[in-house]
């Protein structure tokens, strides 16, 4: 008999959509920085907590708790990103006890969460990936509207990659004011993006960002110094970046941060 989901015992197993993950906040766009959310060792009831959220309205068999756990080492947040893997690539099934392993599979995972979070980056539809990338040059958060902007794509084909990142929870939409703005899911995730980035098209994105900022509010530069600053001296956009790099520390030194100011003449 199916269950809720729709899954039937003994067949592959079609998990639903989930929601925002615990210690999201909507109003900071961002997930909470909470041991026992993203952190550290949980302890064992805590994790079995965690893959039951995950994996809801089913729970996991026995045989699976102790996969995840013996894989992950406890971590949260390596839970989470262990069990999105294993659904990734259709290797559980509902059994009357629970989600399992399918018969015979041997998870060829990454012992790491960072190594993890690198292989389902590259399982990414290669459109899906370039969107994704581009919002992390972006940073931690990026306004809606500028994602738009750099990635050029027409609107119905940038909607839909975007709902494929969000259903795989790489991004999260954080909030509307002043703006729509997307967020990651955790900084390690927006880390191991980035760094899957070759240099040159890294560089060209962070010019690219910079020019579109530029001529969307030239009234406003002097606000966005900082963030001009930033992706000018990533884009190598030496000249501007000088510029706004000086006014950046002019900005740190009246408001008396020195050792920031110093950082940025």
């Amino acid at each position: 008999t199916a269950g809720p989901t729709g899954d039937v015992p003994g067949q592959p197993a079609h998990l639903p959509a989930r929601q925002r993950p615990s210690g999201f906040s909507p109003h900071l766009g961002r997930p909470h920085q909470l041991p026992q959310a993203h952190g550290g060792t949980a302890h064992r009831g805590t994790q079995d907590a965690l893959i039951r959220r995950y994996l809801q309205p089913h729970d996991a068999a026995p045989a699976l708790k102790a996969l995840v756990r013996e894989r992950t080492g406890g971590n949260p947040f390596f839970v989470e990103e262990f069990l999105h893997a294993l659904q990734e690539q259709g290797l559980l099934t509902l059994r009357d006890d629970g989600y399992a392993m399918q018969a015979g599979a041997c998870p060829d995972l990454p012992s790491s969460v960072h190594g993890v979070l690198a292989a389902r980056v590259d399982r990414l539809p290669a459109a899906d990936k370039r969107l994704l990338q581009t919002a992390a040059v972006g940073g931690m958060e990026v306004p809606l509207s500028l994602l738009e902007a750099i990635a050029g794509e027409p609107r119905d084909a940038f909607e839909r990659r975007l709902l494929h990142l969000q259903a795989a929870e790489f991004l999260y939409e954080a909030g509307h004011l002043p703006e729509r703005t997307l967020a990651f899911k955790h900084a390690l995730t927006h880390e191991v993006v980035y760094g899957s980035l070759l240099r040159g098209r890294r560089r060209a994105l962070h010019a690219q960002i910079l020019e579109t900022l530029e001529a969307r509010s030239p009234d406003r530069l002097d606000e966005q110094v900082d963030i001009l600053a930033h992706h000018a001296f990533q884009g190598e956009v030496w000249g501007r970046a000088f510029v706004y790099l000086r006014k950046s520390g002019d900005k740190a030194r009246q408001a008396y941060a020195n050792r920031e100011a110093i950082g940025f003449y």
